[in-house]
């Protein structure tokens, strides 16, 4: 009966994020959809679609052990370094490459690298727990794993999802246990960075 009342509860924040973000997403793209599709609604029913099918999803997933992800974990994360890979080889647009077009709709790596960092860094830390006021156990993991999907992301080039992938690994190791000083630290090369990044990209513009 708890785990159900809190399930409850998750699922009405969840909700009520979900429907804040539509609206937006609507205020945000109906003259532009119009315009350029002749349809107000269309980015709208597209969102629409995909939502329903991830709360779909959320609601399944609730009911699996989530024990069983640290054995996927590292697959995921091979995964989006493959996904990461092939968008590279494939043509882009306007010298972007960040889409993988799969006939009815396309995938962008970066979205599961989120995923599969998230994923990654919450396996590592429940499993060395103890040992995350170390160094070794959180700041190298943090850097080879960060650094190796910031390489792909900036040959993409993805700044943006550079920033904010750095951001979920500092956030992620400091929760499982990485020294504050580390977080202070990670953070502040992250801002600059992001300024560097950004002065980068509009010289190449």
């Amino acid at each position: 009966l708890v785990r159900s009342r809190g399930l409850g509860d998750v699922y009405k924040r969840q909700l009520v994020l979900l429907t804040i973000g539509m609206i937006m997403m609507f205020s945000a793209s109906y003259a532009y959809a119009y315009y350029n599709q002749g349809d107000s609604y269309y980015y709208l029913v597209r969102q629409l679609i995909f939502a329903v099918i991830g709360v779909g999803i959320m609601f399944v997933l609730s009911f699996f052990n989530y024990n069983k992800l640290h054995k996927v974990a590292p697959v995921i994360l091979a995964i989006s370094y493959l996904c990461l890979l092939v968008v590279l080889v494939l043509p882009g647009s306007e010298g972007v490459k960040r889409w993988i077009p799969l006939g009815i709709f396309n995938i962008q790596p970066s979205e599961i690298a989120k995923f599969a960092i998230i994923l990654f860094f919450s396996h590592w830390c429940s499993k060395y727990y103890n040992k995350m006021q170390f160094a070794r156990y959180s700041v190298l993991p943090g850097i080879i794993v960060f650094g190796s999907t910031a390489l792909l992301l900036f040959l993409e080039p993805h700044y943006s999802g550079i920033v904010i992938i750095g951001i979920l690994s500092v956030v992620m190791l400091y929760i499982g246990g990485m020294q504050t000083k580390y977080l202070g630290i990670g953070l502040g090369l992250i801002a600059v960075s992001y300024t560097h990044l950004r002065a980068h990209e509009t010289v190449l513009d």
